[in-house]
């Protein structure tokens, strides 16, 4: 065998491997793709994928519904509120219908949350993320992050 033949099959077999490779590392990568855009997809789509069970609330929040009824009234809601917090500038109240339980939803400008379980009166505190705040020059001043928290309390 002449030292060019030789050449010629060692390039072969490389090429033949190479070839190999990127099939098996492009259909790996494809189903990686199909897998991030499916997972996608169903984060900014729930209301289409839900169950229709699901995508009913179960009827206790309506517009016949006595808000003098409910154990915790929004006054006492705004009570827990300032008992958390103190005086401050709340963003908004809401009263919702989630899976079933009357929850009062307090979130005040800094991004702080308590829900308020209408029918319990059972506190949930949540933290907000702190915001980053960068300098002129690009490094950041503040660098830690809350996570959403889960102390639970009763109110009175």
């Amino acid at each position: 065998m002449t030292q060019q033949s030789k050449v010629k099959k060692a390039t072969h077999s490389l090429l033949k491997s190479m070839r190999s490779w990127h099939t098996q590392l492009g259909v790996y990568l494809a189903l990686l793709v199909v897998l991030v855009s499916l997972t996608g997809i169903y984060l900014n789509h729930k209301d289409l994928l839900a169950r229709e069970d699901d995508k009913n609330p179960t009827g206790r929040l309506r517009t016949d519904t006595q808000m003098s009824t409910l154990q915790i009234t929004f006054t006492d809601a705004l009570t827990v509120a300032r008992e958390v917090w103190g005086d401050c500038v709340l963003e908004h109240i809401q009263l919702k219908d989630e899976q079933g339980t009357l929850i009062y939803k307090i979130k005040a400008e800094k991004g702080d949350e308590i829900i308020v379980d209408a029918t319990t009166g059972e506190v949930v505190h949540k933290k907000a993320y702190n915001v980053v705040d960068y300098a002129s020059d690009g490094v950041s001043a503040e660098a830690t992050q809350e996570t959403e928290g889960g102390t639970k309390s009763k109110s009175s």
